[in-house]
């Protein structure tokens, strides 16, 4: 969504001049991408990310095709056969990385919707050079999904599907919701902590990929929108905070993955990146 009194005059005002500038080019800013590319920045004791890709369009009928970074996909979609909307997104570092589905139909990993026939799908996923397939998914007719291929100290790469509530937020609000992309989680549950100057939002005692068995966890939590602080909190220890805007009117995942891990008094503990995704 700025000679020893007029000099030092003039130089407090330069100074203001200055500060003005550079609020007015803060408020100016907004997030106009669907996800953050991870970067080298660093916050608090974990990697955090910046940046954005292309704005997910999701389509409301009608074909289409997926193009993926391997390739063109194959097939029209016929609209009168039920269709499922799925927006694929590569938290992994191998840029050649690339998403398929039933060997015909590349997913884009930027954030874009592809249309895919509804019913039983088969996902594939590539990174490095070594091609790893997934579990058979079930697409409801025209339902909104995520797929996110992403990396952990456990794997070099992991995969979710997640369904998403196309409900457009209540004017004046945005939705949030939080996944857990550290296998470190299993055991060691993670809280997600949301501040702002109105909400305070703590939710505590989420595991690895729980989306899959607490079919809950794929709900949005509404939120006050505008720029918020998020922290990830393992065993008491706050192990990364970032800012986020949230843009009134939009719909976001928070997910909280592992780069790798240390040891501490409290037991082993991560370093932690985060990835952000819009999806609307």
């Amino acid at each position: 969504m700025r000679h020893i009194i007029i000099r030092k005059i003039n130089y407090n005002i330069g100074i203001l001049c200055l500060l003005c500038l550079c609020l007015m080019f803060a408020s100016c800013t907004r997030y106009t991408g669907n996800v953050t590319t991870t970067t080298t920045t660093t916050t608090g004791t974990g990697s955090s990310s910046n940046g954005s890709g292309a704005t997910p369009l999701p389509p409301l009928a009608g074909g289409g095709t997926g193009t993926g970074s391997s390739g063109t996909g194959g097939g029209t979609v016929n609209p009168n056969i039920p269709q499922a909307y799925v927006q694929g997104f590569n938290f992994t570092d191998f840029t050649g990385g690339y998403i398929n589905i039933n060997d015909s139909t590349n997913l884009l990993g930027n954030g874009s919707y592809t249309t895919l026939y509804a019913g039983t799908n088969v996902f594939k996923y590539k990174v490095s050079t070594t091609t790893y397939t997934t579990a058979s998914y079930y697409l409801r007719p025209y339902s909104f999904y995520t797929y996110v291929v992403f990396k952990s100290p456990a794997s070099v790469a992991g995969e979710t599907l997640l369904w998403n509530d196309a409900t457009t937020p209540a004017a004046g609000t945005a939705q949030v919701r939080f996944i857990s992309l550290d296998p470190l989680t299993t055991a060691s549950p993670i809280t997600f902590k949301l501040t702002n100057y109105l909400d305070n939002v703590i939710v505590p005692n989420r595991t690895y990929l729980d989306n899959r068995t607490d079919s809950t966890q794929n709900y949005f939590r509404t939120i006050t929108p505008g720029f918020s602080n998020v922290s990830f909190l393992y065993k008491d220890s706050t192990m990364l905070t970032f800012t986020q805007n949230f843009e009134s009117g939009r719909k976001y995942t928070v997910f909280a993955g592992a780069l790798s891990y240390i040891a501490s008094s409290k037991g082993t503990l991560p370093i932690n990146y985060y990835q952000i995704a819009r999806h609307n």
